[in-house]
């Protein structure tokens, strides 16, 4: 026969219990009031760091709404900017934000009509919260290179063509497959209006020869299916390009282009009369 002994329970103090409680949601408080502490310490630090940082920085949220914006974005973007790509598409931080790239080029314009050309880097936030972004004027070093460009292929005296871009012209029109027509100006005697008026004069007769080739080369073809190119070459020698032109056009335009010889050129020294020969080339490309 197995016999059962009763067991004694003790009881747990009630008293006991709700002190345990109490002493664990303290602790639970206080873990939770540190954890806040510490959020608000790193968002303090991290308002701090963002308002001092020399460089423009936007914080943007999952949904592209811009959280954060230190005060030199604020200076660069100023009220509610709108934000185009170069070909005037309009451009969203949430829709970049979802190409994932890592650069963008975009052009900025303010609410007074000012605008910028700037360069966006974007720093995704891990688990999706949002991404930081900063922003770059690159305005000042676009006109740098467009200038750079610009002198490389352009005559500084008169602002015309140079011989390379009138080049790559001409490779373009001898790859088009239609006829085309290349006029060589060369002024007659050019050296003497230098030697009786000096350098400065002979510079303003060239870049007012320019000027009125241009002027007359245009006007030739306007009608024309590609406008003229006005060149010069070096010199006192300029040329002139007429895609898509035939023997019967260039002798047209040569004509005007002699024409514009007819009236003298002003100059601080007085009107200057100066000629030219033109030289006439024709290409059949088309017939061959």
């Amino acid at each position: 026969m197995v016999t059962v002994a009763a067991a004694t329970f003790t009881p747990f103090p009630v008293a006991g219990s709700m002190a345990v409680v109490a002493l664990l949601g303290t602790a639970a408080h206080a873990l939770l009031r540190r954890a806040r502490d510490r959020h608000r310490a790193q968002t303090a630090l991290l308002h701090t760091v963002l308002r001092r940082f020399p460089s423009p920085v936007l914080v943007t949220g999952p949904d592209g709404a811009v959280v954060l914006a230190n005060s030199a974005a604020r200076d660069l973007i100023g009220g509610e900017p709108a934000l185009e790509t170069f070909d005037g598409r309009p451009l969203r931080l949430a829709d970049l934000a979802r190409e994932g790239r890592d650069t963008y080029e975009a052009r900025l314009t303010r609410t007074d009509g000012s605008t910028s050309d700037i360069l966006i880097e974007s720093l995704p936030v891990e688990g999706g919260a949002g991404t930081v972004w900063t922003l770059l004027d690159i305005s000042a070093q676009r006109v740098h290179e467009e200038s750079l460009h610009h002198a490389a292929y352009h005559d500084a005296l008169t602002g015309l063509p140079n011989r390379a871009l009138l080049w790559q012209h001409l490779s373009a029109a001898a790859a088009d497959g239609r006829p085309y027509a290349v006029l060589v100006v060369d002024l007659d005697d050019f050296r003497a209006v230098n030697d009786l008026h000096g350098g400065a004069v002979g510079n303003e007769v060239l870049t007012a020869v320019g000027h009125r080739l241009r002027d007359a080369a245009y006007a030739g073809t306007r009608t024309a299916p590609a406008r003229a190119v006005v060149a010069r070459l070096g010199g006192d020698e300029f040329a002139v390009l007429l895609p898509g032109a035939d023997a019967w056009a260039a002798q047209r335009l040569a004509a005007e282009l002699r024409a514009a010889f007819d009236r003298p050129f002003p100059t601080s020294a007085g009107r200057v009369t100066v000629g030219a020969g033109i030289e006439v080339s024709t290409t059949m490309l088309a017939e061959a």
